[in-house]
């Protein structure tokens, strides 16, 4: 089937974001042809889409012929109420984490069949960053399996019939052993990954709760796989995860009376 082929049953939204979702952490700047093969759209297609979206801001052009996102797209990806709330709690805590341990920290949720990491506080010689609003597997990490082993069975049970990669000789793909590995982090309350993603890493997390008790996102250590004892860390973030997961609790329930209030006043006599 030919890219002209392909357009013709997509909506104009659809085009747009196929045009944004171009881009990526490795690919930061493209050019109109780039994009075109990506979003599997003509060039003129895309040449008019790229036009609209840098007179709003959403992308830039930059170096002559390429472009990247634009500072208007992620200012009103600053605006998603769903973890903004959470990134600001977490963060005093994961500062407070990185400086008594000396090591990575990071925050991440779940989408899908995906993890995305939604913050981090890097050490100098960390050698695997996660870049803020990349996707990892769920598999391969300790914040993945966190996340897994607090969503639905009709999620884990996707998961474990895909074709898992093994990114490391140390990579633990296997659904049977995945899904008694999962299970066990969610008795112990939290994951070991241990060069399992990069040969070089070891990675310890704990879910956060909300103030119903379900798992909103996980907090992570990330430190070279020789660092240390990975238990004895994984109480250091389970201290943290409670205190964070305490905090938006109480920040839950004072915004939920807060509009208890205001809709008894509204309400009419």
């Amino acid at each position: 089937m030919s890219v002209s082929q392909v357009s013709e049953d997509r909506s104009i939204i659809e085009r747009t974001f196929s045009v944004l979702e171009a881009f990526n952490f490795q690919d930061r700047s493209l050019t109109v042809s780039d994009i075109s093969q990506r979003a599997c759209l003509p060039v003129a297609t895309t040449y008019r889409i790229v036009t609209k979206l840098v007179s709003w801001g959403a992308l830039e052009r930059i170096e002559g012929s390429r472009y990247s996102i634009g500072l208007r797209l992620w200012e009103i990806a600053l605006l998603a109420p769903r973890h903004s709330a959470l990134r600001a709690v977490a963060m005093p805590y994961m500062l407070q984490l990185h400086a008594r341990a000396g090591v990575s920290v990071t925050l991440a949720v779940r989408d899908e069949l995906e993890g995305i990491w939604l913050e981090g506080v890097w050490t100098s010689e960390a050698r695997c960053r996660g870049a803020v609003g990349n996707r990892f597997p769920l598999h391969a990490t300790a914040a993945g399996r966190v996340l897994l082993a607090h969503a639905s069975p009709e999620t884990q049970e996707e998961l474990y019939t895909r074709n898992l990669h093994a990114y490391t000789r140390w990579t633990q793909n296997d659904p049977l052993v995945l899904r008694a590995i999962v299970e066990q982090v969610k008795i112990s309350g939290y994951a070991i990954c241990d060069r399992e993603l990069s040969e070089s890493v070891c990675s310890v997390a704990t879910p956060i709760f909300d103030g119903d008790g379900a798992v909103i996102a996980a907090i992570g250590q990330v430190t070279e796989t020789e660092n240390g004892d990975a238990a004895q860390r994984a109480e250091l973030v389970l201290a943290t995860a409670k205190l964070i997961s305490e905090r938006f609790a109480a920040l839950h329930s004072a915004e939920y009376g807060k509009k208890r209030r205001r809709s008894r006043q509204q309400a009419p006599l």
